[in-house]
């Protein structure tokens, strides 16, 4: 995928986005693989993409990822936390910190932690966050402690 999406730049943009919105929908095991892969290979690819075009990505991608992280099906979060690993490897934190803060506000949103699946979607969104940061390392102290204060509060 990456490789498609840094070949072409955006010409299939509009295609591979509603395939992805199709595959976000489905909690099957192999369509939760694909769109994971999917979007590692729209962030990871768009990385040498003009602003405007890397813009309009975003555009139509952070909701779309912000709604589904909300409810991560069961069983796929193996296939995510390797998406946004590999996000972290091929990019580099400047260009993923629209990411990061998405996260970052995902996990901040109260939950009725009660409920067990709630729980789930918690600490999902915790290891999702962990697996994009840990291939930054030392390059992301400030998030990493941003991290740690709210583990620790």
């Amino acid at each position: 995928m990456l490789r498609i999406f840094r070949t072409f730049n955006n010409v299939l943009l509009d295609e591979f986005i509603e395939i992805l919105d199709r595959l976000l929908r489905e909690t099957r095991a192999s369509h939760q693989r694909l769109a994971s892969e999917l979007v590692a290979g729209l962030i990871s690819g768009s990385k040498f993409w003009k602003f405007e075009k890397r813009e309009k990505l975003l555009n139509l991608l952070i909701p779309k990822l912000e709604q589904f992280l909300l409810e991560i099906p069961l069983e796929s979060e193996k296939y995510w936390g390797l998406c946004f690993a590999t996000i972290g490897i091929c990019c580099e934190p400047k260009q993923v910190c629209w990411l990061i803060e998405l996260f970052f506000q995902l996990i901040t949103i109260p939950t009725e932690i009660s409920s067990q699946l709630q729980k789930f979607y918690f600490f999902c969104r915790l290891y999702l966050l962990q697996s994009l940061l840990y291939q930054f390392k030392w390059r992301v102290p400030v998030e990493w402690k941003r991290l740690a204060n709210f583990v620790i509060d």
